[in-house]
């Protein structure tokens, strides 16, 4: 199967594939794609007083870790082109209802 990130096959219906890197910055951060939460919340967006919600915000804001892009995983049986035009067909119609919230 493939774990890949939820907001590029979103966008563009492509698969690109999820993995932890060692960093010390958010390495899945898009300027103003993802919300301030509690839980992905950087001391320092803390210490700045940041409120959750916030989507004005810089790498700095998230911690390295959090996911900020969506995941989208995928099964071995369903990595053909017809399965993922589904796929994509039920994202673009829910997100019509509500968008992904990438926080």
């Amino acid at each position: 199967g493939i774990l890949a990130k939820l907001s590029t096959f979103a966008n563009s219906k492509e698969l690109e594939s999820y993995h932890y890197l060692q960093s010390d910055k958010n390495l899945d951060f898009v300027d103003k794609q993802a919300s301030l939460t509690p839980y992905n919340a950087s001391a320092a967006a803390k210490n700045k007083g940041l409120a959750a919600g916030a989507v004005d915000l810089t790498v700095e804001d998230f911690n390295p870790y959090s996911n900020l892009c969506g995941l989208f995983a995928v099964g071995k049986a369903d990595a053909n082109s017809e399965a993922l035009d589904i796929f994509f067909a039920a994202i673009q119609t829910s997100a019509t209802v509500a968008a992904p919230a990438y926080d």
